[in-house]
């Protein structure tokens, strides 16, 4: 069973995936709309939002059609996907655990009772006032508890900006009709680190973490939004710190009790510490999937597919070949109109597609106010710098039309 919004850029991915491995699928989604034309086997219509509900729907639906496994595709789904399973007796991360991954609070208080090494934080109430501002250490990050992608995350770096930060995250959590989301006017503040940063995609089995890619962002993300560009993959970083980093995130994975399936982590290191910034219990979002490919060109949905069927791996690891891809934000509020120079970046040495991702005429907003990717521009190379100017290079010849 696949658990796929409306709005989910992965629909086709994880339905191939499953195709290509011989599995009947039912997909369950808000709207059975959502995968007209990619016929799966079956449907199912579930309220993500309600996690009883959904376990309660499902358990009625395998008394007709078993079901060997399930997946939440995204954040909006692991809830409901952990309910399901836990209500199934079919492998899963536990509820609760999702509960506390998807809290950045909860995964912060989580993470410092382990002694995971993460930037030091408090918990603050909106709105935020001067008096309040003259106790934080600046910089430091402003975080809703329960958005995505970067939606609402600020850098201050003095009171005003502290202040105004909270400002702007009201304003941003005011227009969700997701009472969770929406929240009750507390947010994380953090200490900004800086270093690189680096995100971790793997899959968790029995515990064991086998991490299954690690990305570089050769853009620095220094704020005062932090708009990810360029993800690529492998890293160049040592041998020795990737050890790290492993022993790291899979210690977060143990403390958030984080036992079954995909994860992406989010790190930043200075080149002598390391810090947690952010885990999900979830694969890698929007199109970037596409960047990794494994043994004969096995793709990572047919991994975690195969995991929650039970089935084993690929011993084969990733590619030889680095790979990466270039996320397109909006770069300003307005009604996207669509790309112009899509023909010549898709021309540039390197860069294997430029995927456009909204509809002409959609209403889009700039990070921090939305997380909307407009596109994916994805390259391949002998090495991760040659990706990266090629995705650059390809970046630079597209213009984004936003009446």
């Amino acid at each position: 069973m696949l658990l796929i919004p409306t709005t989910s850029y992965r629909t086709e991915d994880f339905l191939n995936a499953a195709s290509n491995l011989g599995a009947q699928v039912t997909v369950a989604s808000e709207e059975p709309s959502s995968v007209a034309g990619l016929s799966p086997t079956r449907f199912l219509t579930l309220d993500f939002s309600d996690p009883e509900s959904c376990a309660a729907a499902a358990r009625e639906f395998v008394k007709e059609h078993p079901i060997r496994g399930v997946v939440g595709v995204d954040d909006r789904t692991t809830r409901a996907a952990a309910a399901i399973a836990e209500s199934l007796s079919l492998p899963q991360n536990p509820p609760l655990a999702v509960e506390i991954a998807q809290d950045k609070l909860l995964t912060r208080r989580c993470l410092g009772e382990a002694g995971i090494s993460q930037p030091r934080f408090r918990e603050m109430k909106l709105p935020l006032s001067s008096a309040e501002g003259e106790e934080i250490e600046f910089p430091c990050v402003l975080k809703p508890l329960h958005l995505s992608g970067g939606a609402g995350v600020i850098r201050a770096d003095d009171v005003e900006s502290f202040v105004d930060g909270g400002r702007h995250i009201e304003g941003i959590l005011q227009v969700h009709e997701d009472e969770k989301i929406r929240g009750d006017g507390r947010i994380l503040v953090e200490e900004y680190v800086p270093g690189w940063e680096i995100a971790v995609e793997g899959i968790v089995r029995e515990g064991r973490l086998s991490v299954l890619a690690v990305f570089d962002k050769p853009d620095p993300l220094e704020g005062p939004y932090f708009a990810e560009s360029i993800y690529v993959t492998p890293s160049n970083l040592s041998g020795e710190i990737l050890k790290k980093v492993t022993a790291l995130t899979e210690e977060a994975c143990v403390a958030l009790g984080l036992i079954s399936g995909p994860i992406h982590a989010e790190l930043r290191g200075d080149g002598e510490n390391l810090w947690i910034i952010e885990i999900a219990p979830r694969s890698i979002g929007g199109l970037c999937s596409r960047t990794l490919r494994f043994g004969a060109g096995v793709t990572l949905e047919s991994l975690i597919i195969r995991h929650h069927l039970g089935l084993s791996l690929p011993e084969e690891g990733r590619e030889d070949r680095s790979a990466g891809v270039r996320m397109i934000h909006a770069p300003k509020a307005g009604v996207f109109r669509g790309f112009q120079g899509l023909d010549g970046a898709r021309s540039v040495s390197g860069v294997e597609s430029v995927d456009v991702t909204v509809h002409a005429g959609r209403e889009v907003l700039p990070l921090p106010d939305g997380a909307l990717y407009l596109g994916f521009i994805f390259a391949r190379g002998k090495t991760s710098s040659e990706v990266t100017a090629s995705l650059r290079e390809s970046f630079s010849k597209l213009e984004v039309i936003i009446e």
